[in-house]
């Protein structure tokens, strides 16, 4: 009986020491956790450098880097400026998220060969959108620029009107110096897609179009009677009137100088160089005085115009002794002056 006594007392005791020391473990492993604790609320203390992350980062420009969307806290300088200029990866178009992970991060260090095993992290999620910074480019701005554009470079007649309407819509652009450019070597009229260059700080950042409907209101002279091809034209069958056309369109100013009809002209119709044409001095058949001279010798003869022809102008008669073709100039009284050589 005392025998069993001992042996229940032995196990008693052995059992009081093994609760002991598992205490004694569990004291020891919350020590350990505390310390740990502790050590992250410092952790430069045993790391080289702390990268945080911007709750809600933004870039501008194309290139994400990391200086950009996190703040760095290193003993280090050289290795504070390397993660500064670190470039993580393409930016996102303005206005638009690129989303970054952690995992990218360390992988952007090690290919940079950083000691990313000694860099703390800091990230509000594994993941986080990184914004580009924009800025809008009205629409009202692009349409002042082709406006400002068609008033300097249109070449109008006289007492012309340039009538403009431009439609184009709103930008975005990264932030910076905004400059628009027409890309036309010249105005196009009518209905147009106008191309534009956008240049931000100097640099082409996108191009894009403005619909745009390029009319010219003028005085031009009409018709109050209809023509047949050849017929001359006074003052007195026309009358001047302000038309609206698709592009400019150049006719007679005044009325000094004849005029006749190139094709049938119907009334109410503009008046332009495409429908008439100056009245000639000398009609086709008409006979002219041709004139040639070498040196002391002068030869004149009986001739033909071959085709309707102005003073001045070179024209073709033909010599009705020998029926050969001369070409010269035609003068005030009617003669064909010939150059001998």
């Amino acid at each position: 009986m005392a025998r069993e006594r001992r042996a229940g007392g032995l196990r008693s005791g052995l059992a009081a020491r093994a609760l002991s020391g598992s205490f004694l473990i569990l004291f020891l492993l919350m020590a350990a956790l505390g310390a740990a604790q502790a050590g992250q609320a410092h952790p430069l203390a045993s790391f080289l450098a702390r990268v945080v992350i911007a709750p809600e980062p933004a870039v501008s420009g194309d290139v994400i880097r990391l200086g950009e969307i996190a703040r760095i806290e290193s003993e280090d300088p050289a290795l504070a400026d390397k993660l500064q200029a670190l470039e993580v990866g393409r930016a996102a178009l303005p206005g638009q998220s690129r989303v970054v992970s952690v995992g990218t991060l360390r992988l952007r260090m090690r290919q940079a060969r950083l000691p990313e095993r000694q860099i703390v992290i800091e990230s509000p999620a594994d993941a986080v959108p990184v914004l580009t910074r924009y800025e809008a480019l009205s629409a009202e701005a692009l349409k002042n620029a082709v406006e400002r554009w068609y008033a300097e470079y249109a070449v109008l007649p006289p007492e012309a009107r340039l009538v403009l309407t431009v439609n184009a819509g709103d930008e975005i652009v990264p932030p910076g110096h905004v400059e628009i450019k027409v890309a036309l070597d010249a105005p196009r009229w009518g209905n147009v897609a106008v191309p534009l260059e956008i240049h931000v700080d100097g640099r082409l950042y996108k191009r894009v179009f403005a619909s745009a409907e390029a009319l010219v209101e003028q005085p031009v002279w009409v018709a109050t009677r209809s023509f047949a091809r050849g017929e001359e034209v006074s003052e007195d069958d026309v009358e001047l009137v302000v038309r609206r056309f698709s592009q400019p369109v150049a006719g007679p100013q005044d009325w000094r100088e004849g005029l006749r009809t190139t094709r049938f002209v119907r009334e109410g119709t503009p008046i332009t160089w495409e429908n008439v044409e100056p009245v000639p001095d000398v009609r086709k058949g008409e006979r002219v005085l041709i004139i040639a001279q070498k040196g002391s010798v002068l030869v004149q003869v009986a001739g033909e115009i071959l085709a309707d022809g102005r003073i001045g102008e070179k024209v073709a008669a033909r010599n009705l002794s020998s029926g050969s073709v001369v070409y010269g100039i035609l003068t005030s009284d009617r003669a064909v002056l010939v150059e001998v050589w």
